[in-house]
């Protein structure tokens, strides 16, 4: 990765940012590559993808801290999806998109790189017509400047059982985003009994 990374910004006139990835997340050791891996010089940013986890939001903070201490570099979650099989999958196993809009709406609030992004455009995105989603969290964030908030985590709670709360910022001032923790593409208004 190291050589391949300098090889691309030796020829690179314009010095996009360089990074790769894998196929799961790389927050461990793995013989296949790992926090190493994000470390190199010749990354400029670490990328996760996630597929069919239960719950994006939590799972996506864990990974978006796990990955930033590791390397101390921005983070961005680059394919995400409650199924990785197909965008017509994915859409019969969360008809209701709450994977997209969770996924979509933590990942600023951790601080990451853009918003995650889901991998099926064509025949998720486009075919059911999502795009909602992104224009609900682009009125959101239009005349917030997220740099104004200290990234990392907002140590909030709840005083209501079953929501969580993500954000950053810090004593002077913080964005959050809150989530009712029942309502996730696998058990939406069921897992917490709600």
């Amino acid at each position: 990765h190291q050589e391949m990374g300098d090889y691309l910004k030796s020829i690179d006139p314009n010095q996009h940012l360089v990074t790769t990835s894998f196929a799961w997340p790389t927050v461990g050791a793995p013989s296949w590559g790992g926090s190493d891996i994000w470390q190199l010089p010749a990354m400029d940013y670490s990328m996760t993808h996630l597929y069919g986890v239960a719950d994006f939001a939590s799972q996506m903070a864990t990974l978006s801290a796990q990955q930033t201490s590791n390397a101390d570099k921005p983070h961005y979650f680059g394919e995400f999806g409650a199924n990785g099989s197909s965008g017509v999958a994915t859409y019969a196993d969360d008809p209701n998109h709450l994977a997209l809009h969770n996924s979509l709406w933590v990942s600023p609030m951790l601080g990451n790189a853009g918003t995650a992004m889901p991998w099926f455009w064509q025949e998720y995105i486009d075919a059911y017509d999502l795009y909602g989603e992104f224009g609900d969290l682009s009125a959101f964030l239009r005349n917030t400047t997220l740099s104004d908030f200290p990234t990392g985590a907002v140590n909030a709670t709840s005083v209501t059982p079953g929501f969580n709360v993500y954000g950053q910022g810090d004593a002077q001032g913080a964005i959050l985003w809150v989530q009712n923790a029942a309502n996730t593409w696998c058990c939406p208004y069921h897992s917490a009994g709600y």
